[in-house]
């Protein structure tokens, strides 16, 4: 085999194969994924959304069709008022599915996302490696189906990211820096109108003029650039905020009534969401205020494959290593570094109201898998060019150790399907080691399996014609996919369904427990039936 085949063409059917399975996956899986807590509430403002549009700013409907504790508009509504408009394609019955199959259409597109920063990094292997490690992501992976706020927030800002690797490659090309600056306020403004914690990287942005000063300054100074290089850069500032404010107004129709007063409550609200709950955290129900703030770094630890946090590890050593002994940045990777490191920081540093394990941050995925696949791809490289014979084994050695780490990932991917979400670290006894000690399936969606499961056997146990059901604490989870014989009834249903979360599943304690849908052996899941109604 040439060397521009495997250098190149190789990697790339790699990553084509990837992409491909991908597609078809979302359109073989989308069905087994059910519906979040969250769902029905976005589903609807999706719709109030796409209305404002359709009319022409007329219906204003978005701003009063939800509790105002909810803070709905405040929330970017752009993605799930596209696939509203999908929806109305389709028939009714074909709803639930239709967003499952859009959503996880998004997670596909990040595969491309961080295809694309990766190639910028090092080339096509590491474009080809870093999609690989996002797709066996199995927190990622498991919340593509039905994660409409957090899965396209985790794309766009990657797409950010990409377009801001691009606006330091075009830097000093008269022409192609202005495009690049176009792009970057385009993503900002679209990653903000799906989720407004994009505008972090605003302030990423804003470090990285004095760096590049740093770096630069004095090469400038005595080139007597300075003026020139100033002009550039406020140029480039404005290009990129009067876009992506541009682009806020075009998909955000909060925005579009009054930009910057909207733009600065939503920054305002969901920096410090007004959500009065408590979070179970190692072992300890703790109010959202007082959660550590070991809960994101831990989170990471406990919801990343290990041998990708080896490679975050061992990635970010070799970034100071070169720092330290060559005096030599690569300023992508700096970029890349920033885009982890900054909003976790803010994040930790602000005390952020977090909750539901990982899924408010997954945008930090990207950045870090970037960061070890870097840490790989140096190793392997250093050591594959090393004359002694036993070097080059060890390279051999820790790429197909890599790999081979992965099938067990793999493997825990398919056992707890569709929950993937719920993956936990071997490194604290996977889901069953979390089990009591952290929230497991946080988004109730196996209140699908539960239904579904009814369904089939209800007959068991009752003879009438209508049973009742009642779930907690989202009745609507459920309903599309029971038969329309049911009704429900809050009071004394004959059936009921509850996940495990809060400890729902313990209501209604006369009832039997006739079925447990489980993730690994964990029950995630009940349902019970009233013990007055059954043989009857």
């Amino acid at each position: 085999m040439s060397k521009a085949f495997l250098s190149k063409f190789f990697p790339l059917i790699l990553l084509g194969g990837l992409l491909l399975t991908g597609l078809v996956t979302i359109f073989v899986q989308a069905g087994n994924y059910g519906i979040t807590t969250d769902e029905p509430l976005q589903d609807k403002y999706g719709h109030t959304v796409m209305e404002w549009y359709y009319t022409l700013g007329k219906d204003t409907h978005f701003l009063t069709a939800f509790p105002e504790d909810t803070y709905m508009p405040e929330h970017g509504g752009i993605f799930d008022a596209v696939i509203a408009a999908v929806q109305l394609e389709f028939p009714p019955a074909e709803h639930w599915h239709v967003r499952r199959i859009i959503t996880g259409l998004s997670g596909v597109v990040g595969l491309v996302a961080i295809a694309l920063c990766a190639y910028e990094l090092g080339g096509y292997w590491v474009a080809f490696l870093a999609a690989l490690a996002l797709w066996f992501y199995p927190r990622y992976y498991g919340a593509i189906y039905n994660n409409p706020k957090d899965i396209p927030a985790a794309v766009t800002m990657t797409f950010v990211l990409w377009a801001v690797l691009l606006l330091v490659k075009h830097w000093d090309h008269p022409k192609r820096y202005l495009g690049a600056s176009l792009l970057v306020g385009l993503c900002i403004g679209v990653a903000v109108s799906i989720r407004v914690n994009a505008v972090i990287w605003y302030l990423i942005l804003a470090l990285l003029v004095p760096f590049w000063w740093l770096l630069q300054g004095k090469r400038v100074w005595h080139e007597q650039r300075v003026r020139e290089e100033l002009v550039k850069q406020g140029v480039t500032v404005s290009v990129i905020g009067i876009t992506s404010l541009t682009t806020m107004m075009a998909m955000w129709p909060y925005i579009f009534l009054n930009p910057l007063v909207n733009l600065y409550h939503s920054i305002r609200i969901m920096s410090n969401y007004p959500w009065d709950g408590t979070v179970l955290y190692d072992g300890i129900v703790y109010h959202v205020n007082q959660l550590p703030r070991t809960y994101i770094p831990k989170w990471l630890f406990m919801a990343s494959p290990p041998t990708l946090l080896v490679f975050v590890m061992v990635g970010v050593v070799i970034a100071c290593a070169l720092y330290v002994k060559k005096r030599l940045i690569d300023p992508k990777m700096g970029i890349v570094l920033l885009a982890f490191i900054i909003p976790l920081g803010t994040l930790v540093g602000l005390h952020a109201i977090l909750y539901d394990g990982l899924r408010q941050y997954l945008f930090l995925i990207p950045p870090m898998i970037l960061i070890a696949v870097y840490g790989l791809v140096q190793s392997a490289t250093y050591l594959a060019h090393r004359q002694e014979h036993v070097a080059r084994l060890v390279a051999a050695g820790l790429v197909i150790g890599t790999l081979a780490s992965y099938v067990f990932v793999v493997k825990e991917m398919v056992d707890l399907s569709p929950f993937e979400y719920t993956y936990f670290s071997p490194v604290i006894g996977g889901l069953a080691g979390a089990n009591g000690k952290f929230v497991t399936d946080y988004w109730a969606t196996c209140d699908k399996q539960g239904a579904e499961w009814l369904a089939q056997n209800y007959q068991r146990y009752t003879s009438t014609s209508a049973p009742t059901v009642q779930g907690e604490p989202f009745q609507n989870m459920f309903v599309p996919f029971l038969p329309s014989v049911f009704h429900e009834n809050d009071i004394h249903p004959d059936f009921y369904i509850a996940s495990t979360r809060d400890n729902n599943d313990q209501k209604f304690q006369s009832y039997t427990v006739i079925h447990i849908v489980t993730a690994e052996d964990v029950p995630v899941c009940v349902v019970k039936v009233n013990p007055f109604i059954v043989h009857k």
